[in-house]
């Protein structure tokens, strides 16, 4: 069985094919309203060594499809 995403939820999890700093810290999916996304984060420290992330969402495409939503 499947598991079934939940809206307004994104999981992630850490990249463990990073091999660069510009691969992401993290990847994952999940539903934005009703429509499923990418995720991706980046973890970063600023000048006071305060923690934050980086994440960037874009459309899940079907890759095998020709890039072509579901």
């Amino acid at each position: 069985m499947e598991y079934e995403k939940k809206d307004n939820e994104i999981k992630l999890f850490a990249n463990k094919y990073k091999t660069t700093d510009r691969h992401p810290d993290m990847t994952g999916r999940g539903k934005v309203n009703g429509k499923d996304i990418k995720a991706s984060a980046w973890a970063n420290v600023d000048r006071n060594n305060n923690k934050w992330l980086k994440i960037s969402i874009k459309d899940d495409v079907d890759e095998t499809s020709g890039g072509m939503p579901q």
